[in-house]
């Protein structure tokens, strides 16, 4: 009998010494999995953010100029004001100073942070702004006629409104 005590004790500590380890082994390894899964929804959540971060600041950019357009058309509504080309040329260069300073490196960190289908959006801005730009220079030099840039505003609009639905697309993927 004494002999059978002792083999069920040792059977029943090898058991438990079993069990501890492959316990041990389940718990690192499902701590690691739970790190690994904690880290990639970080990176994701840092990446969504930098992301809405760089297309807030596009739009911003894209909103002061639309300001700076509503500003230029305003002056050819109604009767014209003989300061007009004074307006427009300062116009004009608040223009230049947001297109070089914010919106061309706003629209660099945009195609950089992606996906690939909002950086082309993003791209497809530039000419829009770009052509209501040249209507104002156009004008300021006498070859170019206001009533134009309405038209040239909405190309503009209708290029942000195709971004800004990229961008949201993009953000809740």
């Amino acid at each position: 009998m004494g002999d059978a005590s002792w083999l069920f004790a040792a059977i029943t500590g090898v058991t438990a010494v079993g069990a501890s380890w492959t316990t041990g082994r389940l718990s690192a390894r499902s701590a690691r999995h739970t790190a690994e899964l904690d880290a990639g929804e970080r990176r994701g959540e840092h990446t969504r953010q930098a992301r809405r971060t760089a297309y807030m600041e596009f739009i911003a950019c894209v909103h002061t100029m639309g300001t700076l357009h509503g500003s230029a058309m305003s002056l050819f509504r109604g009767t014209t004001h003989p300061e007009w080309h004074t307006a427009l040329s300062g116009i004009h260069e608040e223009l230049r100073e947001n297109y070089h300073r914010r919106f061309l490196p706003a629209l660099d960190i945009v195609c950089l942070e992606g996906p690939d289908d909002v950086a082309e959006a993003a791209l497809a801005v530039v000419p829009a702004s770009t052509t209501v730009f040249g209507l104002v220079e156009d004008i300021l030099r006498g070859a170019g006629d206001p009533q134009d840039l309405p038209a040239g505003c909405a190309r503009l609009w209708d290029a942000v409104r195709t971004f800004t639905g990229a961008a949201r697309r993009a953000l809740n993927a």
